[in-house]
């Protein structure tokens, strides 16, 4: 070759992620080759026939949708030209990524003149060549008058020749769409177009020059394409000679594995060559499972067809609603599923790109008949072939717009054609047919647009036409055989009761003659019979509503006088009640003192409870820890009746077989999770995973005390108490006060002082009162055993073992000196917070002490009225006073106090030693071991821990909204909200239905259970 030409590697220099990570139905170029994958053995494949010597024509075949122009673009010609040296693809500029793709049309010689043409002025390498050269081309590509299609191939192959004599390279020509040769026949000299295209490729085999074509071809136009050469194609089985035409067919993707890969390109975190990783750019991701969900529906619904183009949709709209979403940008399954699937994904695209391309056409009001009538025009581009194939077939634009005018579609058709071609939706795709023009300026031949023609962008558009075009038709179907069907029947009823009217007229006229004669005969024994069984009936409904009104008044009094805190029973009696003021009886039977007193009674009940192994209280008071028989840990917020599981210990820590201890369960700091003790281990959750240790682990002296421990979790530490008792001398209480802590390594630091504290008993001492939200403990002691002394107070920190106090009594309150003991104190209990000492005395009067900072303020002496005076005591390992107090407000006089009576929980609002508020609350439960506030003051929660038995606990809302809800549902009257609402709250305290001893005393006779036949109606 006499001419020196640099050699280039066009594109290689740019190494840029495309802006959106799918395609959509648009094919992929060469500036999407980071993102095509799955294709690398077919793309080496290809690559390998085509640098073969002998091959000259390589034509790639495969069904719609396998992605034939997109393994081409961004896969087989990216390939090549990693091989810059050996093959040329012709460019319209240098600034092109892509080389030039002939469309083959009906027409491919002339688009193959045309796009040399453009080569001839913008290709970057044939511009620089010399002149001689650039002349021989032009005269090939210029050639003057051409009389056949065959001639101007003739001129073509001339042109090629010249350029190819150019290069120092192989020269690559890629036809695209070669289908159309034989799909494009409406136009006008169709044989003698594919003629010349035959003879074309036929002398590109057998000519001497350095020229290789690719052709791209829908399978099922394969045999018809090989049947018009006077060559066949060389099959890789056979061992014939070659002829330079090489076929290789193009796959589907039918493997999930594959199709997963494909979604999940854009998401890879993995360095793709020098692009970097997509997920950088991209910035998003796919949740476990929703790839392989997508990729399965696409196997099951479009498996024999357009898998790839689907995928693309379906993966882009998720990504375009991630992103719009912000965050982090997560695929979901919820996503994926309120897409509608893989066909509702489609059928939105379709959707969409109509109102899109309407909308910006200004083509009036977009509503759904609009979009329905372009389906209607885009399913006559629809054809389903022998064998169930369907395919998009081409349609003349003025036809097109012919139908669109007869569904009486208005605007401008022409231009919503064009748009709906666009590459942004490419729901059509526009064809348009050019013939040579006379000459102009000089040598050139310009082409003029002869008639355009339109068929669907994709074959899976196609799919999902005929679905819908198919489920119209079966509705218009059905509904046309309904209107048939309903005339038909209409016409027998109207012939069948003109006979029927006749024969019936005819038969009352002798039946009214009859009943004449019976009426006279009867009308007297009639009326003698009716006026005894109303006299019957008004008796025995009389008698049934005295019964009626009789349980009412019953019920209600019942519930008023009973003593105990069986909520339960009292709302079970009170529904009961109500029942039998239902429906008719509620004219008859007042309900009025039962709705009163039920409302009463829930005011007072609780909103939440339970039975467990262990129950612990958060040092804000707003969450409770549930440990239960399974070992599952749970958070319950106050006041809701669900919980969430935190985690789960083995059930084996849970053993009775093995117990030490009652287990615990709580909160401690530094612990994101509840943490529990049983058994003599310590279990926890760090990061997640569930660890436990040895209580030896934490408390280097556990084991070392002579007696059994009380366990308990609360204030953000965990406390061991011991009882050691002696003959003689004062027996002795032992808290130690742990707070584990976890170290960088992930396990338990010991505690570094395990000195405990330690407060002496004598005889008249009390349990001491442990705050369950703060390190303050209190005690009511007298100074040695047998001491006539009088009894102190004594405040400890648990945390710092500063003792404070001792103070003694006198009628007025707590005093630092002698003074006489006129009233004694009994009992005491902790401030939530701390800062205050609740004590109990002998004869009525109750002390608030504020404590703060080590300071004790003036006590504020409160007198309880002769109702509220009695106090439950109880019984084992539990505080003396099981009472709780809490600010009320910012004001320091204001204060709610809570303590257990032995029939229900009381609770007082005192403001400025005033008792303002007092409110009876009803647990159910035989007794309590610890009553809280929450900080706010809105809910107490009493807990009744047992030692070898379960726990119980209860929870009340004292809150304005709780007092609410429960007016406006008893208000309302309806019984289903009442009956409900009641039924929850007395499932708390265990089964809703009556016992048979209940209700052998209470309802008698009666067989129904207000809450069972409430479910069995359906309310609830």
């Amino acid at each position: 070759m006499s001419h020196s030409l640099k050699l280039r590697q066009p594109g290689k220099s740019f190494f840029i992620w495309p802006s959106e990570p799918y395609k959509g139905l648009n094919y992929y170029t060469g500036m999407d080759a980071p993102l095509f994958t799955e294709r690398e053995d077919e793309v080496e494949d290809c690559a390998v026939i085509l640098g073969e010597y002998s091959t000259r024509l390589l034509l790639l075949h495969g069904r719609t949708g396998t992605g034939k122009s997109s393994f081409l673009r961004a896969g087989l010609v990216p390939k090549l030209e990693e091989q810059a040296s050996r093959f040329y693809f012709l460019r319209e500029s240098g600034n092109h990524i892509d080389p030039i793709f002939v469309r083959c049309t009906n027409d491919p010689i002339s688009r193959l003149q045309q796009a040399l043409r453009r080569a001839y002025y913008g290709d970057p390498i044939l511009a620089g060549v010399g002149d001689d050269c650039r002349r021989r081309m032009a005269d090939a590509l210029w050639p003057g008058f051409i009389q056949s299609k065959k001639e101007l191939a003739d001129s073509v192959l001339q042109a090629i020749s010249a350029v190819s004599s150019m290069l120092p390279q192989t020269l690559v020509l890629v036809i695209d769409q070669c289908e159309e040769i034989f799909t494009l026949q409406n136009l006008a000299d169709p044989q003698s177009r594919r003629s010349a295209f035959v003879y074309f490729l036929e002398e590109c085999c057998l000519r001497s020059f350095d020229v290789k074509v690719i052709l791209a071809l829908r399978t099922e136009y394969y045999g018809q394409f090989c049947d018009s050469f006077r060559v066949n194609p060389t099959l890789r089985i056979t061992s014939s000679p070659r002829v330079g035409f090489e076929q290789f067919m193009l796959l589907g993707l039918h493997d999930k594995k594959s199709i997963v890969s494909v979604i999940l390109r854009p998401t890879s975190d993995v360095q793709i060559g020098a692009y970097g990783s997509p997920k950088n750019v991209y910035e998003f991701s796919y949740a476990p499972g929703v790839a392989d969900k997508i990729a399965e529906d696409l196997l099951v619904t479009y498996g024999e067809s357009s898998i790839l183009p689907v995928l693309q949709i379906v993966s882009k709209d998720l990504y375009k609603r991630a992103k719009l979403e912000g965050g982090d940008c997560l695929v979901t399954m919820a996503k994926y599923r309120n897409l509608g699937g893989v066909g509702g994904s489609l059928d939105n695209y379709i959707d969409e790109a109509l109102k899109e391309v309407l909308s910006n056409t200004a083509s009036g009001v977009i509503d759904s008949q609009q979009i329905t009538k372009w389906r209607r025009v885009l399913s006559m581009l629809v054809a389903r072939h022998e064998g169930g194939a369907i395919t998009s077939i081409i349609e003349d634009e003025k036809e097109l717009i012919s139908i669109s005018r007869q569904e009486g579609i208005t605007g401008d058709h022409q231009k919503i054609l064009e748009a709906l071609s666009d590459d942004q939706w490419r729901l059509l795709r526009q064809i348009v047919t050019f013939d040579e023009d006379s000459e102009q300026d000089g040598d050139h031949r310009s082409c003029v647009e002869t008639r355009r023609d339109y068929s669907l962008g994709h074959d899976a558009i196609a799919i999902a036409l005929y679905h819908w075009s198919e489920a119209e038709a079966k509705v218009e179907r059905e509904r046309t055989l309904l209107e048939e069907q309903a005339a038909l029947e209409r016409k027998k009823i109207e012939e069948k009761s003109a006979e029927e009217l006749k024969r019936v007229e005819r038969r009352n006229n002798e039946e009214m003659e009859r009943a004449k004669r019976q009426f006279r005969a009867l009308k007297w024994t009639t009326a003698w019979v009716g006026t005894v069984l109303a006299l019957l009936l008004l008796i025995v409904f009389w008698q049934a509503t005295a019964k009626r009104n009789e349980f009412v008044r019953k019920a209600v009094s019942i519930s008023q006088a009973d003593q105990t805190p069986d909520f339960r029973r009292r709302i079970l009696l009170l529904l009961t009640s109500l029942s039998r003021a239902d429906g008719l009886w509620k004219v008859l039977v007042p309900s009025g003192q039962t709705t009163e007193r039920l409302r009463s009674i829930l005011l007072s009940s609780p909103v939440s409870g339970g039975a467990f192994e262990a129950i612990g209280l958060s040092k804000d008071g707003r969450q409770l820890a549930l440990l239960d028989k399974s070992g599952a840990v749970k958070v319950q917020i106050m006041g809701e009746r669900d919980s969430v599981i935190a985690g789960q210990i083995p059930s084996d820590m849970l053993s009775a077989n093995m117990r030490w201890h009652s287990p615990a369960v709580g909160f401690v700091h530094g612990f994101d999770k509840p943490v529990a003790v049983a058994n003599g281990r310590f279990a926890f959750w760090s990061e997640g995973k569930y660890r436990s240790v040895l209580l030896g682990q934490i408390m280097p002296s556990w084991g070392v005390e002579p007696s059994r421990p009380f366990v308990e979790i609360a204030a953000g530490s965990i406390r061991f108490t011991y009882w050691l008792r002696s003959n003689g001398a004062d027996d002795e209480y032992r808290i130690y006060v742990v707070r584990p802590q976890i170290t960088s390594d992930d396990s338990i630091k010991p505690m570094e002082n395990s000195t405990p504290i330690i407060i002496p008993v004598t005889a008249g001492s009390s349990w001491p009162a442990l705050a369950a939200r703060s390190s303050l403990a209190a005690v009511i002691a007298r100074p040695s055993r047998g001491s006539a002394a009088q009894r102190q107070l004594e405040i400890i920190d648990l945390q710092s073992g500063r003792l404070d106090g001792p103070l003694v009594f006198d009628s007025d309150g707590p005093r630092r000196d002698g003074a006489t003991e006129v009233d004694p104190p009994r009992l005491l209990a902790i401030a939530e917070d701390g800062r205050g000492i609740l004590v109990r005395r002998e004869r009525g009067l109750l002390n608030m002490l504020r404590y703060e900072d080590g300071v004790i303020s003036p006590a504020s002496n409160i007198e309880l009225p002769e109702n509220l005076q009695e106090f439950w005591r109880p019984r084992g390992f539990s505080t003396s006073l099981v009472g709780a107090a809490v600010k009320a407000s910012d004001r320091t006089e204001a204060w709610n106090f809570a303590w257990l009576s032995p029939s229900r929980v009381v609770h007082v609002h005192v403001d400025d030693e005033r008792i303002v508020d007092t409110r009876e609350l009803l647990s159910g439960l035989d007794g309590g071991t610890r009553i809280s506030y929450s900080d706010d003051g809105n809910y107490i929660v009493l807990i009744n821990r047992g030692w070898a038995s379960e726990s119980h606990y209860r929870v009340w809302n004292l809150s304005k909204d709780r007092e609410v809800a429960i007016n406006r549902i008893v208000d309302s009257g309806v019984y289903d909200d009442i009956f409900h609402e009641s039924c929850e709250v007395a499932r708390i305290a265990g089964d809703p239905t009556f016992s048979k001893l209940e209700r052998a005393i209470w309802v008698g006779d009666d067989p129904t259970d207000p809450c069972l036949s409430y479910k069995r109606q359906g309310r609830q």
